[in-house]
């Protein structure tokens, strides 16, 4: 009687504020490819101000992380289908359009149905296979986004084996300690910074053992502790939330460690994630419903803007428009439309017609839908 549980206290489970960091990631992004656009004659504008984008990389792994370690996963084969399937449809048809869209917006005379050069590195893409062994973490895809989708699919992989087991933390754990650590440890010396990598000539052993995936493990079991971190004063768990974040400013935009890695801008985000997500666990906060929104159409955000952007470059050069290419006007419409143009494709490419391809699998293989993210 006198450990009596505190039935006042209400436990937050949907994280809103995570979903809009997705938005604000994916705008990151898009920016760092853009920052050209925005230089102004004389002053490089947008490259002192969007440089440090490309820190939405570490951000997405993380959040993607995070949201994998959400749900408690019944073990067993069904399972571990249904996750497999959720998964699959929620990337695959997406980006299968994108990356043949992308093909025929910037490959001359390109034929769908041919034996080109072209035509084998799209089908390696789309089987999330790295065109090369080069150039860590990227090692290349055809639609020049695409290498963190190959990271993306390894950690849905990898998660999905773990829920066979009755153990899926410890799977998790036993398999990336062996990628990350001892097949390094073995072969080359151990590094924390992916743009080193280890040169194998494999590209699925560069992707397994790439330390960029450090931040899909951290993101994972963030949300595990987040499930165990207590009910504290919601004074000090808002000052975490803004010194984290405060901190996550200052390091992008003083230039210290913005790379992809853990240790660079991975560790600034895990911080602030995992603040941001105690905080609202317990006390759900009203988050921004104009950035939640990002954060859902985020995938597409991600995956169209570089063809928006180089369609209306061809488009401009063919009407003989090449002075108008850039400037603070150019570069916030090529972001404006980007945006527009991503709402319609998740509501018809992601929310209907891969919904379709997900519920139709679902009831191929007679499973009844399960929560897992």
């Amino acid at each position: 009687m006198f450990l009596a549980t505190d039935q006042t206290v209400k436990i937050n489970t949907r994280y809103d504020s995570i979903q809009a960091l997705r938005g604000i990631a994916a705008l990151l992004v898009v920016f760092f490819h853009f920052r050209s656009l925005f230089n102004l004659p004389n002053y490089p504008l947008g490259d002192n101000l969007f440089s440090y984008g490309g820190t939405g990389v570490a951000l997405f792994f993380i959040i993607s992380g995070f949201v994998m370690g959400l749900p408690d996963y019944r073990p067993g084969l069904n399972s571990m289908l249904e996750f497999s399937i959720k998964r699959i449809a929620r990337i695959v048809p997406l980006y299968l359009i994108a990356s043949i869209a992308w093909c025929y917006v910037t490959i001359p005379d390109f034929k769908l149905i041919s034996t080109s050069q072209d035509n084998i590195e799209l089908i390696k893409s789309l089987f999330f296979y790295p065109l090369s062994n080069d150039h860590a973490p990227m090692y290349g895809a055809k639609l020049f986004v695409g290498w963190t989708l190959n990271y993306e699919i390894f950690f849905y992989g990898i998660v999905a084996l773990s829920i066979l087991f009755k153990f899926p933390k410890l799977v998790i754990l036993l398999f990336f300690g062996t990628t990350l650590i001892i097949i390094p440890f073995y072969f080359r010396d151990i590094t924390l910074s992916p743009y080193l990598g280890y040169k194998f000539n494999s590209g699925y052993l560069n992707i397994a053992t790439n330390p960029i995936i450090w931040n899909f493990i951290v993101g994972f079991f963030i949300a595990k502790l987040v499930k165990i971190l207590p009910k504290i004063n919601q004074e000090l768990i808002f000052s975490l939330c803004l010194i984290s974040g405060f901190l996550v400013f200052w390091q992008m935009f003083s230039g210290y460690g913005t790379g992809h890695g853990i240790t660079q801008s991975g560790a600034g985000f895990a911080v602030m994630i995992t603040a941001f997500a105690w905080y609202e666990k317990y006390y759900s906060p009203k988050i921004n419903k104009h950035l939640v929104y990002l954060g859902n159409i985020s995938f597409s955000i991600y995956i169209w803007h570089f063809i928006v952007h180089s369609f209306f470059e061809d488009l401009f050069l063919r009407m003989e428009m090449r002075n108008y290419l850039y400037g603070f006007l150019y570069g916030t419409s090529m972001v404006i439309i980007t945006i527009i143009f991503s709402r319609y494709s998740y509501i018809l490419i992601e929310d209907k017609i891969s919904n379709f391809i997900k519920i139709w699998l679902l009831k191929l293989i007679r499973l009844k839908p399960i929560n897992v993210g």
